[in-house]
């Protein structure tokens, strides 16, 4: 007898599935499928069991469910299992699952929690030994807990959103937060997914790290955590609405991937003239830059495709496809899929080769590179489309900022023949924005390949919203010997440093962490203008007592004055102020307003509850 308990990735969407069996029992269930469902059933046929079950956690918003695509592919060996918690229907036939229902695959029983809060139906599936009652080892957490996250309640509009907050503070703190530290948690997205706020990089965790790391999992007290909860919620995108509507009414079922006609240039050509007819071309930025079809979007053959196509294209609008490869067809239309975008017309046969020896008109974006931008800043307007965190941390000076999933909608608020030069993070997203603009009218658009990352690699010049004040306006003394560098220090700063007067430097940014130069650099820098150097990195991952006790005896042996530094001065302030509160004896709650008063608030959660967990801890208050 094999347990078997596989998690399934569909990269993009940052979705996870599960697959249950004991191959001695011989049945398997799958817990939150994917529409491309083939994967489930080669699993089965590999371990030789059939799929008898296939459960969902809620119904979903980010993405199109496969849980009726999979029955249908079952030939009848599989029922479908849903919530009825919450007051939830659906349009198709299911069997109810309720809080407490119990199911057993060989040697392990599958018992549903109601979890509500990301959706009222939710449900957790929690995992037990059937040899060792008692205690769960693990649990299908689906949208209501992530690693470092949790699920946003923010999805059936403002009408609901503080009632789904209580409903998820109390899922918290009433049944998580009571769980044994040993028991693993699955959740249902990984890093990536809008679902939640800052969702954590690795695909499992436990409950005891949870609560030590997971900011909402510290909070126990109730506006506090709706505040947080609130403010921290990434951009809704677009299709999330639709595509619930549509996963409780039931998607339509196909028994195989949705079947798309290759198409000559001349019907590609008849096609595009349908009303509201989209032209996807997905090959690569400089590929489409070079040639392409007037009015094609670029949205690279990525997995990251699902989601962009998701957040600008509407899932019944008509689609024409113009892919790298035939062969590619397949792949690209499960990517579609995923976001419930099947009406699909065609593809190109033979790509833009065919197109092109046809005599067709093609139009260019033109690519510029990071260089030819700063030698000409003059000629362009840099836009910027990534999101508004990516924005805060720096930008190409002088950038005006559209986030992409936004850029449809405020059209209106750029200049059609002014020349932009568009870029986001690698030069993915601008190319989509830039082709998006041409399809719009925009006449000067131009795309920067590497983007943001090849503008940092070369050291060009980054400005930050927050810097508005001078450098020396933005060095916080906090007493004769130590002050916080409220920036990320670039290669004059050092200078600068020395000639204030300080005598050490230390640096909270971690190795792996964007920044304008690593801490080798900033070292020989230090030691360039006679400054003492120590480098703690400081991360959610390293974020412990451990870390604040060394930050403190470094404080205290090396040369005053000491400035500290991170990339945004929240660290730098955070571990100060705690330094400070210890040797005043506050309390951690004072620390807190002491360090708001001074211009260091907290707007993080985990490290706001640390603070305090940490001087309270070390002054021996309650």
């Amino acid at each position: 007898m094999t347990l078997r308990f596989e998690p399934i990735l569909a990269e993009g969407i940052a979705q996870v599935s599960y697959f249950i069996c004991d191959d001695s029992a011989g049945f398997a269930a799958v817990v939150d499928p994917r529409p491309d469902a083939d994967i489930y059933l080669k699993k089965a046929r590999h371990y030789g069991v059939t799929i008898t079950h296939v459960f969902e956690t809620h119904i979903h918003a980010d993405f199109l469910s496969g849980a009726r695509e999979l029955i249908l592919r079952c030939k009848g060996s599989a029922k479908l299992y849903v919530s009825v918690e919450g007051d939830a229907s659906y349009e198709f036939e299911h069997e109810p699952v309720k809080d407490g229902d119990e199911y057993v695959f060989g040697e392990v029983k599958i018992t549903a929690k109601h979890t509500p809060g990301h959706t009222p139906e939710h449900l957790t599936y929690m995992l037990t030994d059937t040899s060792k009652e008692g205690q769960p080892w693990g649990a299908m957490t689906g949208d209501s807990l992530f690693v470092d996250s949790i699920g946003r309640p923010d999805l059936l509009g403002d009408e609901k959103t503080d009632e789904l907050t209580q409903a998820l503070y109390k899922t918290m703190r009433e049944f998580f937060c009571k769980l044994e530290d040993s028991v693993i948690i699955y959740p249902c997205h990984a890093a990536g997914s809008a679902c939640g706020p800052d969702i954590g990089d690795r695909m499992s965790s436990t409950i005891g790290y949870e609560k030590k790391y997971n900011p909402f999992m510290q909070i126990d007290n109730y506006d506090e955590f709706k505040k947080t909860v609130q403010e921290n919620a990434p951009p809704v995108p677009t299709h999330y609405s639709k595509m619930k509507k549509l996963n409780a009414k039931g998607p339509e079922t196909f028994g195989h991937t949705p079947q798309v006609r290759a198409l000559s240039v001349n019907e590609f050509e008849e096609e595009m003239s349908g009303a509201d007819t989209i032209v996807i071309d997905t090959r690569d930025m400089l590929a489409f830059g070079g040639g392409h079809i007037e009015g094609a979007l670029n949205i690279g053959q990525r997995p990251i495709l699902s989601v962009w196509t998701g957040w600008l294209i509407d899932s019944n609008a008509p689609i024409l496809l113009v892919i790298p490869n035939d062969k590619d067809l397949e792949r690209v239309v499960n990517l579609l899929w995923r976001t419930g975008h099947n009406n699909i017309k065609g593809y190109l046969a033979g790509g833009m080769r065919n197109w092109q020896e046809s005599g067709k008109e093609i139009t260019k974006l033109p690519q510029l590179s990071v260089h030819e931008l700063n030698e000409n800043k003059d000629q362009y307007q840099p836009l910027d489309v990534r999101k508004d965190k990516e924005w805060n941390n720096g930008y190409i000076p002088g950038a005006t900022h559209v986030f992409l999933g936004e850029l449809t909608d405020k059209l209106g608020t750029l200049e059609k023949e002014k020349n932009y030069a568009v870029y986001c993070a690698s030069g993915y997203r601008a190319s989509i924005a830039s082709s998006l603009l041409q399809k719009n009218g925009f006449k000067n658009i131009h795309n920067i390949p590497g983007s943001f990352k090849a503008w940092k690699a070369v050291g060009l010049p980054i400005e930050k919203k927050e810097e508005t004040q001078t450098m020396s306006e933005d060095i916080k003394q906090i007493n004769d010997d130590i002050s916080v560098a409220a920036f990320d220090p670039d290669k004059g700063s050092f200078k600068t440093f020395a000639e204030k007067g300080f005598k050490s430097v230390i640096n909270l940014q971690t190795t792996d962490e964007d920044q304008n130069l690593d801490p080798n650099k900033e070292e020989e820098l230090a030691n360039d203008n006679s400054l003492k150097y120590r480098q703690i990195g400081v991360s959610k991952e390293n974020l412990s007592e451990a870390t604040v006790d060394s930050f403190r005896q470094e404080l205290e042996n090396l040369p005053k004055p000491v400035v500290v530094h991170c990339t945004s001065g929240k660290r730098s302030g955070a571990f100060v102020m705690m330094h400070i509160g210890c040797q005043q004896g506050m309390s951690g709650e004072e620390v807190i307003k002491k360090a708001e008063e001074m211009g260091f608030e907290c707007d993080q959660a985990e490290l706001e509850q640390f603070v305090k967990k940490y001087v309270n801890k070390k002054t021996s208050i309650d």
